[in-house]
């Protein structure tokens, strides 16, 4: 190949390239991911492994091991692999990895919505607007995520695609790359109100509230959180039409998004559960709340916060019973990642 890209067209070298350099950026975050899963396995057996399947264990599962399906699929689909298939199994290869990116960010949503609930107070009208808003926002993604996959299909590979050893392509790009706007528009907003609330939620606490909350916030949880929602609302802007940068060229936010946020979002929940095993004078009456409702919802009936009378964000009866993109348009047609 080194022999022929001189008489290949400078457009062509330079997709080739870019193509290169994203994969040893994928490369680099997959390994980065791999090296905090091995790092921080002790921590997922001792305080996640023994507790009951309630909405934290289960987030935390989804969020921990969809990775690993992303990694496997896309390394057969987007690097020069060599292996010869049909177009039939790249088809089902593509649903595969779309349909675990789509499970992963909706289990990170719903965990950083669980952890604003909780930061509310736990009041039942908050949990309404919530599920409400997570359902609608959810079914629309849904729908374009099918219609983007709907209006692709696998295509033989052409020659410079066979030589450098690729397995699959995707196409129309053009039908593609309108689907992925549409797409791309409604995640930004989703992630713009996530970010939003969750800003003015914690100035609220953190101007009202010298004690309880802002302990868990300044403490290990809430660096993961604040970074999972930046990293979150910056790859939802780069992602939208318009927008051509070598940080989107590259795929540097989105290898962040599919890589760092996980592992963000892990050592979260694991936080929250060693703040609810922590007891003393080291546990916060809301970081309470937060483990508890994460992992034990049914213990959450009739907790009244000490906080009760001192802050509006606070301080309501607990009442929980019965309660429980495709990187083909990144990659400018590159074969195969998806």
């Amino acid at each position: 190949m080194s022999d022929d890209s001189e008489t290949l067209p400078p457009e062509i070298v330079n997709i080739i390239r870019v193509w290169h350099v994203q994969e040893d950026i994928v490369a680099a975050g997959y390994s980065a991911y791999i090296y905090s899963f091995l790092t921080t396995f002790d921590d997922e057996v001792s305080e996640i492994w023994s507790q009951s399947w309630k909405s934290g264990k289960i987030l935390f599962m989804i969020i921990r091991y969809s990775p690993f399906v992303d990694f496997a699929f896309n390394s057969i689909l987007g690097y020069p692999a060599g292996y010869d298939i049909s177009l039939q199994t790249c088809r089902a290869f593509q649903w595969i990895v779309q349909a675990s990116s789509f499970i992963r960010t909706n289990a990170t949503e719903a965990a950083l919505l669980l952890c604003l609930y909780a930061l509310l107070g736990t009041r039942r009208r908050y949990f309404v607007i919530f599920i409400a808003f997570f359902v609608s926002y959810t079914a629309v993604t849904l729908s374009l995520m099918i219609k983007t996959i709907m209006i692709t299909e696998s295509v033989p590979l052409i020659d410079i695609e066979k030589e450098l050893r690729y397995v699959c392509a995707f196409g129309p790009i053009d039908n593609f790359k309108y689907m992925s706007a549409v797409y791309n528009y409604v995640v930004l907003s989703r992630t713009a109100i996530t970010a939003a609330l969750s800003i003015a939620t914690l100035a609220i606490r953190y101007r009202r509230q010298e004690g309880s909350l802002i302990k868990v916030i300044r403490r290990d949880g809430g660096v993961y959180y604040i970074g999972t929602i930046l990293i979150r609302l910056a790859n939802s802007i780069i992602s939208s039409p318009k927008i051509s940068t070598e940080v989107v060229q590259y795929g540097i936010v989105n290898t962040l998004d599919r890589c760092a946020v996980p592992i963000l979002v892990a050592h979260l929940l694991i936080n929250v559960k060693k703040i609810g095993t922590r007891g003393g004078h080291e546990t916060t009456r809301v970081g309470e709340i937060v483990s508890t409702l994460m992992f034990d919802a049914s213990k959450i009936t009739d907790l009244e916060s000490e906080d009760q009378g001192e802050d509006e964000t606070a301080g309501d009866l607990v009442l929980l019973e019965g309660v429980r993109e495709s990187k083909l348009g990144e990659k400018d047609g590159k074969p195969g990642q998806v």
